[in-house]
Formats: C-alpha cells, sequence, structure tokens
C-alpha cells in the first residue's frame, strides 16, 4: 500500500513553516501548516492488481495575519502542483477575533 504521509511531510516542510501531521497538532510557532490523509484508495487492473492509488491530502495553513496566510497558501499550491496534487477545494476558514487565520485546502492525486 502507497503511504503519502512521508512525501507529503517533505513536500510541506520545504516551505519553512512549522509543519505537522494531524487536526489537532499542536504548534508552537506560526505559520504552520498540518495536513492529513483523507483518502488513500487503491485502483485495480481486471487481474485485480493494484496500478495506481487516489489520494486525498487535507492541509490546514495557520498564521497570525491574513496576508502572510495567502502567501503561505499560493506557496503550497504550487508545490503541491508540483509534485502532481491538484487543488480540488480551498476555503477561508473563519474565526473569532483574536484568534489564528486559519485557510483549508484539499488535494488529489493518482499515485503509481
Amino acid at each position: 500500500m502507497y503511504n503519502p504521509k512521508q512525501e507529503l511531510y517533505s513536500i510541506l516542510s520545504s516551505l519553512g513553516c512549522a509543519c505537522s501531521q494531524g487536526y489537532q497538532s499542536i504548534f508552537n510557532e506560526v505559520p504552520a501548516i498540518t495536513f492529513v490523509v483523507g483518502k488513500n484508495v487503491p485502483r485495480y487492473n481486471l487481474d485485480k492488481t493494484v496500478i495506481a492509488y487516489e489520494i486525498e491530502a487535507t492541509i490546514d495553513i495557520w498564521a497570525d495575519e491574513s496576508t502572510t496566510l495567502s502567501y503561505i497558501a499560493d506557496k503550497v499550491e504550487s508545490v503541491m502542483r508540483d509534485n502532481d496534487y491538484l487543488l480540488s477545494h480551498s476555503t477561508d476558514v473563519l474565526a473569532p477575533e483574536e484568534c489564528l487565520c486559519h485557510y483549508q485546502m484539499r488535494f488529489d492525486a493518482i499515485k503509481p
């Protein structure tokens, strides 16, 4: 079975932000990036041999300022696309005042 966690960690940590896996990850500095693998489904041929995996990765970006958040989101989209993960959804998560700015992105990929 293909496990994309290490690949995703390597891709995202290359951006220079704190990076960790999990929705409830604890980070001590911002900006920070957290991620989870939401889907990891094999594709089979007629002989029931795995020919590829459908991967979905959800990435959350956390920052003190909205402008920083937008800058990092742009970098995340670019580096993920360079690694064959295509953006399928993104949203600016509303938060109460005095809270961190939060942006969520979802990417899909087909990996051999």
